[in-house]
């Protein structure tokens, strides 16, 4: 069982600590070696629209991990309640929980999957760390950088407030400073881009150095005329 107790209301809670490995056996997965492709950045930063897009250019299967946590709060059964109570306040969800997830997906998508392309994450190094330790090896990481300024001022232009200037820039620098300790440890593995061309261009960039050096063959997108956002 796990416990949570608050002196100031004098309560306490608890809820079974089920593991989702007791129930998802991976061996099937794993045999597969499916590629594992990672797309982390700081905000605001295109990391879903070079997911998608990346996700049409392989046909593998595309992993929202905010999507994934949204998705089972919204189910508002033990696990979600769960959740929604570790994640209270902005805070990030639990690492275990979070691959827990991950493993549900795999398990039960990996007969019809290529591949996955897995967005937003991971959210730091030690989240990548046990990743590798609980699930596979990471095959490729994409990373795409925006400078803070240029993302404050997408902000604006989005309909944010300058009064949260000093809030947002934090965060970006926050998510920045996380995401350069997971490139240093990961550098061979990664392809770091700055998201600051059209998104076919960056896409196709990425696909054409994923085949130099990597090996993969995808499929170059189709011409837009969109800016990554």
């Amino acid at each position: 069982m796990v416990i949570k107790f608050c002196r100031a209301m004098g309560w306490c809670w608890c809820w079974p600590k089920r593991r989702l490995e007791d129930g998802y056996d991976l061996e099937h997965f794993l045999n597969l070696r499916l590629p594992i492709f990672w797309v982390m950045g700081p905000p605001g930063c295109g990391k879903t629209t070079i997911a998608t897009a990346l996700t049409q250019a392989s046909n593998y299967r595309l992993v929202r991990v905010s999507q994934i946590i949204k998705d089972e709060i919204e189910k508002n059964e033990w696990r979600g309640k769960t959740i929604a109570a570790f994640t209270e306040g902005d805070k990030a969800c639990p690492n275990e929980i979070v691959l827990n997830l991950l493993k549900e997906v795999f398990y039960l998508t990996c007969d019809d999957s290529e591949g996955y392309i897995i967005d937003g994450f991971p959210l730091d190094l030690l989240q990548g760390k046990q990743f590798e330790f609980e699930i596979c090896k990471v095959f490729i990481i994409i990373y795409p950088t925006l400078p803070v300024d240029v993302y404050f001022q997408r902000f604006l232009e989005q309909g944010g407030s300058i009064e949260d200037k000093s809030r947002v820039k934090a965060r970006h620098r926050e998510g920045s400073r996380a995401c350069q300790e997971i490139y240093r440890h990961y550098e061979q593995k990664t392809l770091k881009c700055v998201t600051k061309h059209k998104t076919e261009l960056l896409v196709n960039a990425l696909v054409g150095d994923l085949s130099r050096y990597f090996g993969y063959k995808f499929q170059p997108i189709a011409e837009q005329e969109k800016l990554i956002e």
